[in-house]
């Protein structure tokens, strides 16, 4: 369709490849109901693939006791997801997993350990691309054409950040899931092949209401955007790139690209890192 001149800022969706992320909700201690609070997070949308719940309990309890419990608290979040009107034959795994094993107990348990996570895998991952302000008799195609897998680098100039395809992570860690290096790879040729660019990497997350940043179910931490930010980092470095040309940030939740979110495609768009080009 054609546009007549007027002045509009316009961001469409190219979409990319499936990609998976995790919601966690919290329960009190000996209880499978979760809080109003609790419940507010379990905002799932379109364009979901599957889905996979799992809970789990503190050490409080007996072994037997826990696992029953941590059974209910996965079937209370299945029962809440169905309410909200999501298709139910798209959840594959509902498991309660028991107690979470400390190596240090105490008589008050561990609030963080009596959770369920549910598992997201979502069909795209989009990327927003920004129109000129100013559109005059622009002929927008309902379908853009397909975009290179990875982006031209050479072009980028400072002060521009890029969002590299097929660069994912564990749901709710900070760890790489199999494949990213191929993209990482991309930023150490090009910061090889540019010996003077200096790369910022900076982590965003999306989801979070109640935290300034996500939590990392591997290290019990809310600093999952700085943690998968220096995940990337270390990688570079270890790969020979001067650690004097690199920098992370984890930006958390501060920095969305769509801060309603009201869709899944708008949370995947805020649920990022970028590299920003300082200097070349």
């Amino acid at each position: 369709m054609r546009i007549t001149s007027f002045t509009i800022l316009l961001l469409f969706t190219v979409f990319g490849f499936a990609q998976t992320d995790s919601i966690i909700v919290k329960f009190e201690k000996n209880s499978s109901y979760l809080s109003t609070q609790e419940k507010s997070k379990l905002n799932i949308y379109d364009d979901i693939l599957k889905i996979e719940i799992v809970a789990y309990c503190d050490f409080l309890g007996s072994k037997d006791y826990n696992l029953w419990l941590s059974e209910k608290r996965a079937l209370r979040v299945k029962s809440i997801l169905k309410s909200r009107g999501l298709n139910i034959e798209l959840i594959k795994t509902t498991i309660g997993k028991g107690e979470i094993k400390r190596e240090v107990e105490n008589n008050m348990g561990y609030p963080d350990d009596r959770k369920a996570i549910v598992y997201i895998w979502q069909k795209e991952e989009p990327k927003i691309v920004a129109l000129p302000t100013s559109v005059e008799k622009t002929e927008i195609l309902s379908e853009p054409k397909a975009k290179p897998e990875i982006p031209e680098l050479d072009s980028i100039k400072v002060g521009e950040s890029i969002k590299l395809p097929r660069l994912s992570f564990i749901p709710g860690q900070h760890n790489l899931s199999p494949g990213s290096e191929k993209s990482l790879n991309v930023i150490f040729d090009f910061l090889v092949n540019n010996q003077n660019a200096v790369v910022s990497i900076e982590g965003h997350i999306c989801c979070e209401t109640q935290y300034d940043d996500g939590y990392d179910q591997e290290t019990g931490l809310y600093n999952l955007s700085t943690a998968r930010a220096k995940v990337i980092f270390d990688y570079l470095v270890s790969e020979g790139i001067n650690p004097d040309r690199l920098s992370y940030k984890g930006y958390g939740r501060t920095r969305p690209l769509f801060p309603n979110e009201s869709n899944t495609l708008e949370q995947q768009g805020n649920r990022r890192v970028e590299f920003k080009l300082v200097d070349k």
